[in-house]
């Protein structure tokens, strides 16, 4: 489960390393394996095989193929070599319905719930019902990275004004010349 095997390289000794996909963030990937963990960092050559999934996803069983870089365990090749499609439960109050979709908020996500032919309703649903939506694990990954973006959007729109509303406060009860340009 956790070898690393040397191969011969003119440029760097490249290693193998086997293991569990335990977290995938920025340039960072941090796989283990039955005796070892280890973190990888991710550059832009860094190259992809998914084999029939077509994504990367934490849980993945794969192989890292890298080389040493000073302290860093740079990832040349990460390979899925094996993966399970997993279903995630999701729960929360029913916003809104429309024709062919409906909209779900939990504590910390907000989902759009695409009708397809797998979608099963039981009973009547109406806004405010506390529902539970059975969601594939490549969806739910979607649905959790538009997420995350748009929270860390949020977030910075909201720092950048409280560092406008925080300047301008200081100048309060201040007197300042100003010269407005109007473009025509």
């Amino acid at each position: 489960a956790g070898c690393s095997q040397q191969e011969g390289d003119k440029q760097s000794k490249k290693e193998t390393f086997l293991g569990e996909l335990r977290e995938f963030f920025n340039d960072k990937l941090v796989v283990k394996s039955s005796t070892d963990m280890k973190e990888f960092t991710v550059v832009v050559g860094t190259e992809y095989e998914y084999g029939k999934t077509g994504y990367l996803e934490i849980g993945d069983q794969v192989e890292v193929t890298y080389h040493a870089e000073k302290s860093d365990a740079i990832a040349d090749l990460v390979k899925v070599t094996k993966h399970e499609e997993k279903t995630a439960f999701f729960s929360g109050v029913l916003l809104e319905i429309y024709d062919k979709f409906f909209v779900v908020t939990g504590t910390q996500l907000t989902a759009v719930i695409e009708y397809d032919s797998k979608t099963k309703i039981q009973g009547k649903l109406s806004a405010g019902d506390i529902v539970e939506v059975e969601i594939d694990s490549k969806d739910f990954g979607r649905i959790a990275t538009t997420n995350a973006k748009n929270v860390i959007l949020q977030k910075i729109r909201e720092e950048e004004r409280s560092v406008v509303v925080k300047t301008f406060k200081e100048k309060e009860r201040s007197v300042s010349d100003a010269l407005i340009f109007l473009n025509a």
